[in-house]
């Protein structure tokens, strides 16, 4: 009997510790051989235990990142995949495929599995997220369908009520398939976002919006036949786009941030967003009665949910943002509220109105140095770098998306990783200057998601345009740029081709090394 207990205690032992053993996806910092990233897409993340020593917290801060990382992947791809060629031949396909890539940071990634791990003695939590490939196509595919169907069920109803002369009733049902279209665009960019070839990714999308363009544009002129206000004047559009949003919402609705609207897929504002911004804000408090509330202009933000902090910051239960495209038959504006707390779509809208009629306001539609921006983001595009755990973040004290400074405003600038790493902090200057603000910056695991700002602030000053803040972590040390002092900065030298292949170069030779990029696009105006 006591031979049987004393075996039974051994076996218990042994099975405790093989759980108790870090798992291959800890230990290789995001990487399982069970788990190769030609079946599954995973993310991985890490987070060191504060002074506190609130394990849970840890846990879910290292799981947070591991989330954010699988969806930093797919934004990767449906970028890589909306400026392929074929996409930039056709800016219409490209506006289609928009909203996902503007919104990547808000998808909603069905199926994911977990799994976590609490290293006692480096006091490390770790977080870890998968799913297989085909799962992922499979969910998002079912999704698209079913959306697909609520749209054409709401344009039969639509018709119904037209052909009765009920004009209020039709006008609802086709404005409630707006939103609907923008969950159907997202769900079918993840789907292109999980095949393994880029052809297989354009042809999902191809066949996506050949099946959609016809319902897209039944409920365009539709509505435009119910609404019966021609569209004259930038106030016009402004009124237009309040008038279907106001209509969508039922519940009484809360306080609303209103963004910059970016122009096309640049992420970056121009003199005419700006001025729409303030269009559209007027016509949503007289015509909608909604409570508006602004930009912070400072931000400090706890997590990684950058936008969702920046907009609770401004005291905003709603988001309302948007893209606007030149296309060969007009201005295409698109807008999408979300819900801050959890991204959900709650309404969309969408205009294709006469390029004259935004031009008569006497604003450039373009941001400044928009073809040397454009050429930059191309460059940027190419062998773009995401790794599997290392991550970084980059803002600043105006936030991180459509970002506005004018003359004489002051930019700090924050970063934030997960794990010890060095950092590297480049600014692209609107004159295609591009100043190291930081180098080889070490941050050990005590400076592991935590907010690091950067000792230098930034006034803004001529030459003004679209510019670019650049962040690179990597697990070991960069190679030296070349560089001259120009006024006190380190001005690089060599054109960005260059620049990234030096900054990048390394990471493709050495596997073990690891590496991360994000960008962060910034407006500066005269005013």
């Amino acid at each position: 009997m006591n031979l049987r207990i004393c075996s039974l205690f051994l076996l218990f032992l042994i099975i405790h510790s093989a759980d108790a053993q870090t798992p291959d996806w800890a230990k290789n910092l995001g990487r399982d051989g069970r788990y190769p990233e030609l079946l599954y897409v995973t993310g991985f993340g890490m987070a060191k235990l504060d002074n506190a020593g609130n394990r849970a917290a840890c846990l879910e801060s290292a799981m947070d990142g591991a989330k954010k990382n699988l969806i930093e992947k797919i934004r990767v791809r449906i970028e890589a995949t909306s400026k392929s060629e074929k996409m930039e031949a056709n800016e219409k396909f490209a506006s289609y495929f928009n909203c996902a890539v503007q919104s990547s940071s808000n998808l909603e990634v069905e199926g994911l599995q977990s799994a976590s791990y609490f290293d006692d003695g480096d006091d490390i939590g770790y977080g870890w997220v998968y799913v297989k490939r085909d799962k992922l196509i499979g969910l998002n595919r079912k999704k698209a369908e079913e959306l697909r169907q609520s749209i054409n069920t709401h344009l039969a109803a639509g018709k119904r009520y037209l052909n009765d002369h009920q004009r209020t009733p039709a006008l609802d049902e086709y404005l409630a398939c707006y939103p609907l279209f923008r969950k159907m665009e997202e769900a079918q960019a993840i789907v292109s976002s999980a095949e393994t070839e880029m052809s297989g990714a354009l042809q999902e999308l191809t066949t996506a919006k050949k099946t959609d363009e016809v319902n897209m544009n039944e409920v365009q002129q539709s509505v435009d036949q119910l609404l019966q206000r021609p569209i004259a004047s930038v106030d016009d559009i402004a009124w237009g786009m309040a008038y279907m949003l106001k209509s969508q919402i039922t519940a009484q609705h809360g306080s609303t941030m209103v963004v910059p609207f970016s122009f096309q897929d640049t992420k970056l504002g121009s003199p005419f967003s700006r001025y729409f911004k303030q269009a559209l804000e007027g016509q949503l408090v007289e015509l909608a009665k909604w409570v508006i509330v602004q930009q912070p202009k400072e931000f400090n933000p706890k997590t990684r949910g950058l936008l969702k902090e920046y907009a609770e910051a401004a005291g905003a239960e709603f988001v309302l943002n948007g893209t606007y495209w030149e296309l060969p038959e007009g201005m295409k504006l698109q807008a999408v509220l979300r819900k801050v707390s959890d991204g959900t779509i709650i309404a969309s809208t969408e205009q294709i109105v006469s390029k004259s009629v935004v031009r008569a306001a006497g604003f450039d539609v373009r941001p400044q140095n928009f073809k040397e921006a454009f050429a930059d983001q191309k460059d940027f595009a190419v062998d773009e770098v995401i790794d599997g755990g290392l991550s970084v973040e980059v803002w600043t004290n105006h936030g991180t998306e459509n970002i506005l400074y004018t003359n004489g405003e002051r930019m700090e600038v924050f970063v934030r990783v997960n794990m010890p790493c060095y950092v590297r902090l480049i600014y692209h200057l609107a004159d295609r200057k591009r100043s190291l603000l930081l180098d080889n910056y070490f941050m050990d695991a005590g400076k592991s998601n935590l907010a690091y700002k950067i000792p230098h602030e930034f006034e803004c000053s001529a030459p003004f345009g679209a510019e670019v803040l650049q962040a690179i972590a990597r697990t070991e040390k960069f190679d030296p740029l070349e560089t001259q002092e120009v006024d006190g900065y380190q001005i690089l030298t060599g054109d960005l081709p260059k620049i990234l292949a030096s900054t990048r170069g390394m990471k493709l030779s050495k596997q073990n090394v690891m590496q991360s990029e994000t960008r962060i696009a910034v407006m500066t105006m005269e005013k």
